[in-house]
């Protein structure tokens, strides 16, 4: 029987590869810059520094480092399919993403994981994907989809999953419980990766969390968290995305880094065509004081070795031909980009073209709705009230605050918003309500893009501009719109499961700019509000938020009341 093995020819006897590149690349495993020959037999690294005829010999102009990788990401929260999304992020340099499609999966179930991997099949970027382990996030949110053990273990087994995505049900995970252990069971009898999520989660508890199971985390918003986690054995993801900014803390990591990833998590489409994607994450990386070399370690060999890729890891004899040629280790520019041995972007253009699957995922059905579904009544003249209020990271803070009460109502402000988010199933109708600071908005912004459920979240200071808001995202199948004085002033339609969109990347980043020029015309500050919005829906994340059953105290993992005192 013949063996079809990619090791196995003739010996060296009329051996002939088929690229050699020559030039300047980087090791990984020693951390030197070499110059030598890179030669490419079929989808693989033949030999290094090796003289062998080839069919295609290349001078490299600049320095060619391995395909740079993404560790952790949701290519939905970019509102890409994964087709687009790799003809934006490849010819920046990226031949592999780690991503974990559970916004889609929260949205339409198994189906919604098997679109992606459709989707994804149709281009060379390598996206490896995580099984979503916490379907819904939280028992105390609302989503229409459940993975049980059964489910997991069957995606598991999947060619395309390569471990089980972040269990962000931390607390169940602490207290033992049957069903979130069972997943982890899966995936470690599979010896596939287990990826965490543990937001402010120390000492004992931090333990009992990687005792039973959990190998990484990418939540650690201080230098002393992560260190922490790095000395009890976890891998550390550092992520610098559009909405969490926590590559500050690399700087105070004085330790060695071969335990650390650099990610992104959640980008949008106008930040990954204006500013990058790793390549951005690299330039961070230096800005914050990180050796040019350690830093590309922390983007290829670290995550190959985290995921247990070791073909994937760097350039050496074996390992797949994924390469990326980098003008300098300043700007961090690819000039071409190799997956397999093959070209498949240059001088920034993608040599490979995507057919968007257009299907119908999910629903939106809402309530029927009116005014009083929006504000929150009582009789005084005043009335003490949570709100949930924002940082610069994904955590949030409570606040109280005393409001003013007229006809009956409490008044929102342009400081002070009415928030609701609404169950868009068409199951239970169920409306949760409360405040929030931090937006600074006249008129109302809503979105069906709302971690991890999904369900419709609007917020605003006119229950009016609220409700045509609600509708408006109805109407079209989902996405983000902003209202004010009754109109809608910018939309972004998001047909695909109300979270992605099937046009091109520079049309899905333009309708971003627009929402958020108009949010910044009507007194807004915030760089990016709906990613900061989508956020606030997350029941998993300290320390306040909400659901459609109401105000959820995180770290008490209890609904809470939004008023506290009437006067």
């Amino acid at each position: 029987m013949m063996n079809s093995s990619p090791y196995i020819n003739s010996g060296r006897a009329g051996m002939k590869a088929d690229l050699l590149l020559k030039g300047d690349y980087v090791n990984v495993y020693t951390g030197e810059i070499l110059t030598g020959n890179i030669v490419v037999k079929g989808s693989r690294i033949l030999c290094t520094d090796e003289k062998v005829e080839a069919r295609e010999t290349i001078e490299v102009d600049g320095l060619m480092v391995p395909g740079l990788k993404d560790g952790h990401i949701h290519i939905e929260s970019s509102k890409l399919v994964p087709s687009e999304f790799a003809r934006v992020v490849v010819p920046r340099g990226t031949t592999s993403v780690f991503a974990d499609p559970h916004e889609i999966v929260n949205v339409a179930g198994k189906e919604g994981f098997f679109y992606m991997v459709e989707e994804a099949s149709q281009v060379p970027l390598r996206i490896h994907f995580m099984v979503p382990s916490c379907v819904p996030a939280s028992p105390t949110d609302e989503s229409p989809n459940e993975l049980a053990p059964v489910d997991v273990a069957k995606l598991l087994d999947v060619n395309e999953s390569v471990g089980l995505a972040e269990v962000m049900n931390f607390p169940s995970v602490i207290r033992g419980e049957r069903e979130v252990l069972s997943k982890i069971y899966e995936a470690r009898k599979r010896r596939k990766a287990v990826d965490g999520h543990a937001p402010l989660v120390r000492g004992l508890d931090l333990c009992l969390y990687i005792y039973r199971g959990v190998e990484s985390d990418h939540e650690s918003t201080s230098s002393e968290e992560a260190l922490e986690k790095l000395r009890k054995g976890m891998y550390v993801m550092i992520r610098e995305g559009t909405a969490s900014k926590d590559m500050k803390i690399i700087r105070c990591l004085k330790t060695q880094k071969r335990r650390i990833l650099l990610v992104s998590d959640d980008e949008s489409a106008s930040d990954l065509v204006s500013k990058g994607h790793v390549d951005y994450l690299l330039r961070r990386s230096l800005e914050e004081g990180i050796d040019p070399i350690e830093a590309i370690q922390m983007v290829t060999i670290n995550v190959a070795e985290r995921f247990g890729l070791r073909e994937l890891d760097g350039i050496a004899p074996g390992r797949l031909a994924d390469l990326t040629i980098l003008r300098d280790l300043k700007n961090f520019e690819a000039t071409s980009v190799y997956i397999g041995g093959k070209l498949v972007a240059h001088e920034g253009k993608p040599l490979f073209e995507r057919r968007a699957i257009k299907r119908k995922i999910g629903e939106i059905k809402l309530p029927a709705l009116n005014l009083d579904d929006f504000i929150i009544k009582a009789s005084g003249s005043k009335a003490r009230v949570r709100t949930i209020e924002l940082t610069s990271s994904l955590l949030t803070e409570e606040r109280e605050e005393w409001l003013p009460i007229e006809e009956d109502v409490i008044k929102a402000s342009r400081d002070t918003l009415y928030a609701a988010v609404v169950e868009r199933y068409g199951r239970t109708g169920h409306v949760g309500r409360g405040f929030v600071r931090g937006f600074n908005l006249s008129g109302a912004m809503a979105s069906t893009v709302a971690h991890d459920s999904h369900n419709l979240i609007v917020i605003g200071n006119d229950a009016q501009d609220m409700l045509i808001a609600s509708k408006k995202l109805e109407e079209f199948g989902g996405g983000q719109v902003i209202v004010s004085e009754g109109k809608v002033r910018a939309m972004l339609p998001l047909p695909i499961g109300g979270l992605m969109s099937d046009l091109e990347a520079h049309d899905v980043a333009r309708g971003e700019e627009e929402l958020k020029e108009v949010y910044h015309s009507l007194g807004g500050r915030l760089e990016d509000p709906f990613m900061q919005l989508s956020f606030l829906a997350l029941p998993v994340i300290p320390r306040l938020k909400l659901t459609p059953k109401g105000l959820f105290d995180v770290g008490r993992n209890e609904i809470v009341p939004p008023v506290l005192e009437v006067v």
